[in-house]
């Protein structure tokens, strides 16, 4: 006897995926209402809700999908929702996630119609029977796994039963040979169930069928196959850059030849860049990525690329002032200082004037240094004797005096 289920992937998750906790929620919930202590459910809501081919209704299409027969058709079909619906869910979105399954789960129900219509005739027992679960919208996000995620890796467990001897473990596959074989016994067992066994096996293989050819179609048509062939392309460069930054190059050129906006891949290749010597070709990109980062409002991504670098003449002047305030505000007063000191001779006026009196202050307040703030509060009383910031810094050298004579001679 052989046992084989999945376990998880090696994708790590970066959030909780709300949208399958609500569905696996969802699904318990209506188990606990409809069944009989927890045993099996109520037949009269089965054959009221479930899916009949020869008592159709368009409620059916959704409601067939949330009805469950007992608990281990439940437990089996939730490890299925749990282990393929989060990664899914994060790739796409919880809004596209939950769309994606209903709409899985109708196209299943339809293919379920289509082979009943198409293979029994009117008045045969199995156009009376009733269909329930999961499987069907839970199939659509197994197609759509194959093709966003299918550079993606599945642990499986496996227990092998030979008369006296068992065997278990868990093994690593990659997602397209996995999710191959699921739909090759799929397949297997549909065919088996038109021509030879008949549908009493309980197992609405064509419903599976269905909702993963759905779930293939869905994720060609909105592209998600190179937005998964993107995320590895650019998380094999990542890893690549501490290392080998020169073998992340050609995969970051080739992502930014795709989004040339992309202010991420920009700040990613002129790590790169920097990493191999080459300020040249690192200048360009980092001054995309720092001013990017700068107008996102993400203000550490930017210093911390700067910090990088610590080349403050690659950058415009006013992306230097707004460093130096990131700086200022972090605490890091030398390096806010350094910065401001590099606009003494910048071409704008105003952030001159504005990088002068910072400057000071930040060796009045920050830096204990009252002698050198002084020096520049008065620098910038006699090159500003008209600013509105004069009362500011006339205040600012009066305190730096204060401190300096209280100092006593050095």
């Amino acid at each position: 006897m052989a046992f084989l289920a999945p376990l998880g992937c090696d994708r790590a998750l970066q959030r909780i995926p709300w949208g399958t906790l609500a569905l696996i929620g969802i699904n318990l919930l209506i188990y606990a209402l409809a069944s009989r202590d927890w045993r099996a459910t109520d037949p009269g809501l089965i054959r009221a809700y479930g899916l009949v081919p020869d008592d159709f209704a368009a409620a059916q299409l959704v409601t067939w999908m949330f009805l469950h027969s007992g608990i281990a058709h439940l437990a089996w079909n939730l490890l299925f929702l749990g282990i393929f619906g989060a990664p899914v869910e994060e790739a796409l979105g919880r809004i596209g996630f939950l769309l994606l399954y209903l709409a899985g789960g109708a196209a299943s129900a339809l293919v379920h119609l289509a082979v009943s219509y198409a293979f029994y005739a009117p008045g045969d027992p199995y156009r009376g029977l009733p269909a329930i679960g999961a499987s069907g919208a839970i199939a659509a996000l197994l197609g759509l796994f194959a093709v966003r995620l299918h550079q993606t890796k599945l642990k499986i467990f496996y227990f092998l039963w030979l008369i006296v001897w068992a065997f278990w473990g868990v093994f690593e596959v990659p997602a397209l040979v996995g999710l191959g074989v699921w739909l090759m016994v799929q397949l297997a067992g549909g065919v088996v169930a038109l021509l030879w066994t008949g549908p009493d096996g309980g197992v609405g293989y064509w419903a599976h069928i269905g909702g993963f050819l759905f779930g293939l179609g869905a994720g060609y048509a909105f592209q998600f196959y190179w937005k998964g062939h993107r995320d590895h392309m650019l998380a094999a460069a990542r890893a690549a850059l501490t290392a080998s930054p020169a073998r992340a190059v050609p995969a970051l050129e080739l992502l930014l030849r795709q989004e040339p906006e992309n202010t991420a891949l920009h700040g990613d290749l002129a790590r790169a860049w920097l990493r191999l010597g080459d300020l040249e070709a690192a200048c360009p990109h980092l001054r995309q990525a720092i001013e990017g980062w700068q107008a996102a409002g993400q203000e550490g991504e930017a210093i911390a690329l700067y910090r990088e670098a610590a080349l403050p003449y690659l950058l415009s002047e006013a992306a230097r002032y707004r460093l130096a305030s990131g700086f200022e505000r972090g605490g890091a007063a030398r390096e806010a200082l350094a910065l401001y000191e590099s606009l003494r001779q910048a071409s704008d006026p105003a952030l001159q004037e504005l990088a002068l009196l910072r400057a000071a202050q930040i060796h009045l307040s920050r830096l204990n240094a009252p002698a050198e703030a002084a020096s520049l509060f008065e620098a910038f009383l006699r090159a500003y004797p008209k600013s509105e910031w004069t009362s500011f810094a006339a205040t600012g050298l009066e305190q730096a005096r204060r401190l300096r004579e209280s100092a006593g001679p050095p």
